[in-house]
């Protein structure tokens, strides 16, 4: 039976008493309230001309003709394969994704108990200390009369001891490093050229740091080359050790982006104990890290608040005693790491921003850059500068801030970027030795620069421990060989800008990049 309108099979079958003719039932129906009549009939058509055809058995409708050959066959097979890998592929991803939220909640929930019981032992302790001082408040309301009339000559004569014993200090370490300085040759396994060319990647750590505000803004490897500080976006800064391939601290406190990070002193292993962070909230906070476990815990154990705007530089004193800090409101001080009080200050002239900076290696004197492309050398124990120098453009267009300085351990060479320019500074001869340029200089230029791929701009420039080799991070990542400036190695495995540049040991057999995509890149032999 084959329905006279569709052509079809009749799922419901009825036969018209006029006409004689099979139909759908609902075909039907549906016609003849759009025409008002039956098919090929004039008459006004009624319900009851119809006669519904009684089945025993439903109706199987025809195979498909897809399914009717082998090459069909096949084709069906290879899409429903396709279909399940696709799905496997996809169900995978998903898996993968659980798996790294689960360990993060993991972190977190073992970061929070461990603050929770520290949280505990210092409300007990603060009620043992008030039920002490709650017996013994006769004695303290004696003396406090005489504490109060003496505290501020006490404070005073405190500030100044501790300025003078910053003087000799400074001095003392100046004389230790510039003596030796000269009689000093490079290390005995300090990696060669033919080693430094052939360094690929060789471990990547994706995610860092949160995902709602990304980038890793600056880096910083401890003396063992083990542990890596980072500063993120999101403002706060993690601790990732090598050797265990996790994340073993995070450090949470600033309220806003965490633009540098420092260890105590990079070259020498027993700095770990101590980190410094600073952060667009106008703070420096220093963390100190827990001797009562094995586990790697940093505690803030001071918070600088001397600064009155973004903290834009952060550098340890060759001493080990002092952090100097700079800042957008062109203020830079020297702070006393053990008490946590600055003791020298100093201002640029008309307030201008300072961008960045950096100590010397002999401790005596700091550079900073400023927003106009401008460097100043300063006299750290008179507070007052002592040369400057322009970082200049091969094509004269106008540059802008002075975003990174290194000094080279040989205490002679000063690389500075600004945009897309890094130019390396001998202060002996107080004048520019070398350029390089990250876009392709005019071929009218005279100066000695160097051509990149892309234009870009250099977010750090950091010599190695020393002094032999010169490292660039921005658009890509560029090793340079020092005096002869040569170019060693170029790698571009970042998807986003490189923000952070840090060499892992004093031999240079390693080094590792920080980038916007939330991402830590080693790179060694």
């Amino acid at each position: 039976m084959i329905c006279s309108i569709s052509g079809e099979v009749p799922k419901v079958p009825v036969v018209s008493k006029k006409t004689g003719k099979v139909y759908e039932k609902d075909i039907l129906l549906k016609y003849v309230e759009i025409n008002g009549k039956e098919p090929n009939l004039d008459e006004d058509f009624h319900e009851n001309d119809l006669i519904e055809i009684n089945l025993d058995s439903s109706i199987i409708p025809p195979r498909p003709p897809t399914l009717t050959s082998i090459p069909s066959l096949i084709s069906v097979f290879q899409n429903e394969w396709d279909a399940v890998v696709l799905e496997t592929f996809t169900l995978k991803q998903h898996y993968q994704q659980v798996r790294q939220e689960l360990s993060q909640a993991l972190y977190q929930n073992d970061a929070a108990c461990r603050v929770i019981a520290r949280l505990v032992k210092e409300r007990d302790d603060a009620r043992a200390a008030l039920e002490n001082f709650k017996a013994n408040i006769g004695s303290y309301a004696q003396n406090a009369s005489v504490q109060d009339t003496n505290a501020m000559d006490v404070d005073k004569q405190s500030n100044e001891a501790s300025a003078e014993k910053a003087l000799e200090v400074i001095t003392e370490t100046f004389k230790s490093l510039s003596g030796g300085r000269k009689k000093r040759k490079q290390p005995v396994g300090l990696s060669t050229v033919p080693a430094i060319k052939s360094f690929k990647q060789n471990n990547v750590i994706e995610s860092m740091h949160s995902s709602t505000q990304p980038g890793i803004l600056t880096v910083s490897v401890d003396g063992t080359g083990d542990l890596v500080l980072t500063g993120g976006v999101d403002g706060n800064a993690e601790i990732y050790q090598s050797s265990s391939n996790k994340i073993v601290s995070t450090l949470k406190g600033h309220t806003k982006k965490v633009s540098h990070v420092s260890w105590l002193n990079k070259n020498d292993s027993e700095g770990q104990s101590v980190v410094f962070t600073g952060s667009v909230d106008k703070t420096v906070r220093f963390w100190t890290r827990s001797q009562e476990s094995n586990e790697i815990d940093y505690q803030c154990s001071n918070i600088l608040k001397a600064h009155n705007s973004a903290i834009s530089g952060l550098c340890v004193h060759p001493s080990s005693s002092y952090l100097i800090s700079s800042s957008i409101d062109g203020a830079w001080k020297l702070t006393d790491i053990s008490s946590g009080k600055p003791l020298f200050n100093a201002q640029m002239e008309d307030n201008l921003p300072i961008l960045s900076c950096n100590v010397h290696p002999d401790g005596l004197i700091l550079g900073t850059g400023s927003r106009d492309g401008k460097l100043l050398i300063w006299d750290v124990k008179a507070q007052n500068s002592l040369m400057s120098f322009d970082i200049t453009s091969p094509t004269n267009s106008p540059l802008g801030p002075v975003q990174s300085l290194s000094f080279s351990e040989n205490g002679y060479y000063l690389a500075a970027s600004s945009s897309d320019i890094v130019q390396v500074f001998d202060l002996r001869k107080k004048a520019a030795i070398h350029t390089f340029q990250l876009s392709v200089p005019n071929t009218d230029s005279k100066l000695d620069a160097e051509p990149w791929a892309v234009s870009s701009v250099v977010n750090a420039v950091e010599f190695d421990r020393s002094g032999s080799y010169l490292a660039i991070a921005g658009q890509d990542t560029r090793v340079y060989k020092s005096k002869t400036w040569a170019e060693l190695l170029v790698v571009s495995d970042n998807t986003m800008e490189v923000t952070g540049f840090s060499w892992c040991d004093s031999l240079s057999k390693q080094f590792v990049t920080s980038g916007m995509d939330r991402s830590l890149r080693f790179y060694g032999a």
